[in-house]
């Protein structure tokens, strides 16, 4: 599906198929890492900025739990 469709598509819509993304993402990838490694490997700039977007939510994350842990 290209971005014009994506967009056209009601919200409920496109968290189907971006659900369906990330089974599919799951699918092919044995872990996380390994998706994150291949995307920022990838020659897809959209692509590699994903991984960067997902390393940023990892480690916002990581920060969280060690801070509940702490606590």
């Amino acid at each position: 599906m290209n971005r014009s469709a994506l967009a056209r598509l009601p919200d409920a819509d496109l968290n189907r198929q971006i659900v369906a993304s990330l089974r599919e993402a799951a699918s092919e990838w044995p872990s996380v890492g390994a998706m994150v490694m291949a995307l920022s490997e990838s020659r897809s700039p959209h692509d590699r900025m994903l991984a960067a977007q997902i390393e940023a939510f990892l480690t916002g994350w990581q920060v969280q739990q060690r801070q509940k842990a702490a606590q």
